[in-house]
């Protein structure tokens, strides 16, 4: 079956929010909506810009411990905590409804994604152009245009803080590259921002399913 996920962020006073893809038109699943430019994960991006907060974006079925990474981050008890937020019966009391903002875009250069927890940031300038991939064909005004042609590329932010991958179909699979390293920012604290932070290390990850794993 396929895994439903919500964004949560933890602010430095404890203040928990998360966001409901089907406000933004977007769907559920990990893959449905994890792309550079995608409106929904541009209002999770509005929250870190300039801001650092603690993120996952967690799966609802990332209850089970299974030995991933997230689990080493924090006790199960305040886990539960967040994972209650996103997916219990109270979960509307947690969820906000930022506007969309173009922060960050395909044609975007300035853009760095930073794990204070970690000391190390992703120039994603660098990412997009070593990351994206020409779609072609679209719809527009019920007509089928097969010669437009458009980038695409997965956004590194909800891959990075997922919990729970590879439990649901909708998931980033293991065939792809890096699919060990999914999940490995949960829980961490992350900005999006337009300086890159000194003495930090360059992070270089790939994320496509265009390719299958080397």
């Amino acid at each position: 079956m396929g895994q439903y996920y919500m964004p949560t962020l933890i602010d430095s006073d404890g203040t928990i929010r998360t966001l409901y893809s089907h406000d933004y038109d977007n769907g559920l699943k990990l893959m449905e909506h994890s792309y550079i430019g995608n409106n929904f994960v541009s209002a999770v991006l509005s929250l870190i810009w300039k801001h650092p907060m603690k993120v996952a974006w967690i799966g609802d079925y990332s209850d089970d411990f299974l030995g991933d990474a997230y689990e080493s981050k924090l006790p199960r008890d305040e886990f539960m905590e967040y994972y209650n937020a996103a997916w219990n019966n109270d979960r509307e009391n947690y969820r906000v409804q930022p506007a969309t903002t173009k922060l960050l875009e395909m044609h975007h250069k300035r853009r760095y994604l930073v794990n204070h927890t970690s000391r190390e940031c992703i120039d994603l300038g660098s990412y997009i152009a070593a990351n994206k991939w020409i779609e072609k064909g679209r719809y527009r005004r019920g007509i089928y245009d097969p010669n437009y042609s458009y980038d695409m590329c997965i956004n590194p932010l909800p891959l990075l803080t997922a919990c729970g991958n590879g439990r649901g179909g909708g998931d980033y699979h293991e065939q792809f590259p890096n699919y060990d390293s999914v999940g490995e920012w949960a829980f961490d604290l992350i900005e999006l921002t337009d300086k890159r932070p000194k003495d930090y290390s360059v992070y270089d990850i790939i994320f496509t399913e265009q390719q299958a794993a080397a």
